[in-house]
C-alpha cells in the first residue's frame, strides 16, 4: 500500500470512532417540567367547562318552538345539523305549520334544490303554507307536481307564487296541473313566473292561469303576456315585452326591434300603429326634439320647451329639453325663456326662497331660511302691476322672495342716516343673514 494512501485511511477511522464515541457518550432529553403538564390539564378542563356552560340542552318541545320561529329555510336546515334533537324538530311538519311562514328559496339555496328535496320542503310546511319562492333553481328541477298531489291536501292559504329563472319547470305542464288540484280559483294575489319554460303554451292557458287571480286586472299580479302581432302571438314574460305608449298593446322583444322604431331616445318608447293606436298623432303631441342636445323625448321622461318670449321680450324660438337649458317662465303673461335669453339681465324673478343652513343641530341657529312659493314674474309683469307686487332678494344666500313671502324688509338703510350714495353698499340682507353677522352700513 501507498504511504499516501494509509496516511489517509487512518485518518478516516480515526474521524469515525470519535463520532460513534460521541453518539454513545450523549446525555438523553429531559423529560418536560411537571409544571407545563399541570398547565395544560388546567386549560382543557377549563375549556371544557366553558363548552358545557355554553351549550344548551334544550328537549324537543323547546327546539320545535325556536324552529318554528325561523323563517329562512337555510337556517332551519343549519339548526338541524346541531344535534339529533335539532334535527329531529326541524323534520317535524307539526313544527312548521305552528308558525305559517312562506316557504323562499333563494338563489344560494336553490342552485342545489332537486325534486325530492323540494317535496319534502312542502310536506313539512303542510298546508298553512301561504307563499312559495323559488328561484334560480337548475334545469334538473323540474316541480314534480305528481308526487305533491298523491302526498299533500289542497293549499287553501297559499296566497302567492314565485317560480322565477327556474328552466327545468314546464308552466303548462307543471304549474297548472299544481293550481288546478291544490289551489282553489281567485284566491291567489300574484303568480310570477318569469324564467319558466313556456313551451307548447296557448292563450287558453295564459286564461286559465289569470283565474286564479284575486284581481285579474292588476298588470303587477301577472308577469306573463301575449304578443298582439297578428303574426306572432308569442307567450312572453313581461321583462321580454314592451307596450305601446299611444295604447294597450304589448310586444314581445323580436316583433319590436324588427318592425317598429324607437320615438323617445331616453325611454326606448315605441308606437305600434296596430288596430285602433293613434300612432303618429300621439307622438305629435307628446313627443319633442331638443335642438340643443338632438335627441328626441316624450313627456313622461323630459320636458322640451320652446322659448318663444313674449310681447315684449321675445325669445330665440329654440326648443330645449329641461336639462340643457333651465324652464323660466312667467305666470302672468305665460311668457317662456331659456337660460341664453334671460340670463344676462335676470328678466325672470321666482320666488324660491333659500335654502340656507337647512340643517343645523345647534338650537340657538335656525333650521332653514324662509322658503318661497314657486312662483315666477318677468319684469314687465312686476314693473306694470306695482306697488302690489314686487320681489325682495338677499345678497349673502341668494334667497328671492315675492310679496307674499318676504321674511321683511332688509335694504341697506346706510343713505338715510345722512351716507353718500356712492359709499353705501346698497345691498339686502335678510334678517337671519343679518342676525348671523352679515351687517351692512346702517
Amino acid at each position: 500500500m501507498h504511504p499516501r494512501e494509509s496516511s489517509n485511511y487512518e485518518g478516516i477511522s480515526k474521524a469515525t470512532t470519535q463520532k460513534a464515541v460521541r453518539a454513545t457518550t450523549r446525555r438523553p432529553p429531559a423529560p418536560p417540567a411537571m409544571g407545563n403538564k399541570k398547565n395544560a390539564r388546567k386549560k382543557a378542563a377549563k375549556k371544557r367547562k366553558e363548552k358545557a356552560k355554553a351549550r344548551v340542552d334544550v328537549d324537543e318541545s323547546v327546539a320545535s318552538a325556536i324552529v318554528a320561529h325561523v323563517p329562512d329555510i337555510r337556517d332551519r336546515l343549519a339548526l338541524g345539523c346541531v344535534s339529533k334533537v335539532w334535527r329531529v324538530a326541524g323534520s317535524s311538519p307539526g313544527c312548521w305549520q305552528l308558525a305559517p311562514f312562506p316557504l323562499r328559496i333563494e338563489p344560494s339555496l336553490a342552485n342545489k334544490l332537486t325534486d325530492d328535496a323540494f317535496r319534502q320542503l312542502m310536506l313539512y310546511a303542510g298546508t298553512a303554507l301561504t307563499s312559495i319562492y323559488v328561484n334560480g333553481a337548475p334545469s334538473t328541477f323540474k316541480f314534480a307536481w305528481k308526487r305533491l298531489y298523491h302526498t299533500l291536501k289542497p293549499l287553501l292559504n297559499l296566497r302567492a307564487l314565485t317560480i322565477n329563472y327556474c328552466e327545468g319547470v314546464s308552466i303548462r305542464y307543471a304549474v297548472l296541473p299544481f293550481l288546478r288540484y291544490l289551489v282553489g280559483s281567485s284566491s291567489i294575489d300574484y303568480i310570477h313566473l318569469a324564467g319558466c319554460d313556456m313551451e307548447g303554451m296557448s292563450m287558453n292557458d295564459l286564461t286559465t292561469l289569470k283565474s286564479y287571480l284575486r284581481d285579474p286586472s292588476d298588470p303587477t299580479c301577472f308577469d306573463l303576456c301575449r304578443c298582439d302581432n297578428p303574426e306572432c302571438h308569442e307567450i312572453t314574460s313581461s321583462d321580454e315585452s314592451r307596450k305601446c305608449m299611444a295604447c294597450d298593446h304589448v310586444l314581445c322583444d323580436g316583433c319590436y326591434d324588427d318592425y317598429f322604431e324607437i320615438e323617445c331616445d331616453e325611454c326606448c318608447a315605441f308606437v305600434c300603429c296596430l288596430g285602433n293606436c293613434p300612432g303618429d298623432d300621439f307622438v305629435a303631441e307628446h313627443v319633442r326634439f331638443c335642438e340643443d342636445c338632438g335627441a328626441t323625448y316624450c313627456d313622461d321622461c323630459k320636458t322640451v320647451f320652446q322659448c318663444t318670449g313674449n310681447d315684449t321680450k321675445e325669445g330665440c324660438d329654440r326648443f330645449y329639453c329641461d336639462e340643457c337649458s333651465g324652464f323660466h317662465k312667467c305666470d302672468v303673461c305665460e311668457g317662456i325663456w331659456c337660460d341664453d335669453c334671460v340670463s344676462e339681465d335676470r328678466y325672470v324673478e321666482q320666488c324660491s326662497g333659500s335654502k340656507k343652513y337647512r340643517e343645523d343641530k345647534f338650537l340657538f341657529r335656525p333650521d332653514k331660511h324662509k322658503t318661497g312659493c314657486g312662483k315666477s314674474m318677468c319684469k314687465d309683469c312686476v314693473m306694470s302691476a306695482r306697488p302690489y307686487q314686487y320681489f325682495d332678494c338677499c345678497d349673502c344666500c341668494d334667497g328671492t322672495w315675492c310679496k307674499d313671502c318676504t321674511p321683511g324688509p332688509y335694504r341697506c338703510l346706510g343713505a338715510n342716516f345722512g351716507m353718500k350714495k356712492n359709499n353705501c353698499c346698497q345691498s339686502s340682507h335678510c334678517p337671519l343673514c343679518k342676525h348671523f353677522g352679515h351687517n351692512c352700513c346702517a
